[in-house]
């Protein structure tokens, strides 16, 4: 076993939930494509527009398209039903606390923003991340905590669509020396 080996395994159901979560997006831009025709219909059909109804009818169809470029690759994976297990040495544990972006409110009146009755400050909330190769993953507190800097995680991934559906510490410290 290496960095970097790939192996096979049928998707459980929370990575089916996670995929199904995943579809979304393209349902969300169909759905909006749909808005936007059966508007267009229903004005052409008032005003009795012919071109304005083919344009609502290709514009219907459009959201089919969209739907269907948007999701394919997913639909793909949960027909198929299997996924990839990356594993992967790890290179560098970051933790740092991060805000909220929006979540300060207000403005000072004073030069101490504690003291002021009209500001509050940006939530604050811990970020965990392991580096792998030259990538950055966010990962729970429990597993940053769990693993050290050279261990190997698995990456369960979709195979189609390549979604990390979970990340997961090898049991075996350093297994390149037990082969």
């Amino acid at each position: 076993m290496r960095n970097g080996e790939k192996r096979t395994a049928s998707l459980t159901s929370s990575d089916i939930k996670y995929l199904k979560y995943e579809l979304r997006s393209g349902y969300l831009a169909g759905t909006m494509a749909w808005i936007v025709s059966i508007s267009t219909l229903i004005i052409s059909v008032y005003y009795s527009d012919i071109i304005g109804i083919y344009v609502a009818i290709s514009i219907f169809l459009l959201g089919f398209l969209i739907l269907y470029l948007i999701n394919r690759r997913v639909i793909k994976d949960l027909n198929s039903g299997k996924k990839l297990i990356i594993t992967k040495r790890v290179k560098r544990k970051e933790f740092k606390v991060d805000h909220e972006p929006g979540s300060s409110v207000g403005t000072r009146v004073s030069d101490r923003k504690e003291n002021s009755m009209f500001y509050k400050s940006m939530n604050a909330f811990n970020s965990y991340s392991i580096i792998v190769g030259n990538e950055r993953h966010r990962v729970d507190e429990d597993l940053w905590n769990s693993i050290e800097e050279g261990d190997y995680i698995d990456f369960h991934t979709a195979k189609y669509s390549e979604c990390i559906t979970l990340k997961e510490k090898r049991m075996i410290k350093d297994y390149e020396q037990h082969i």
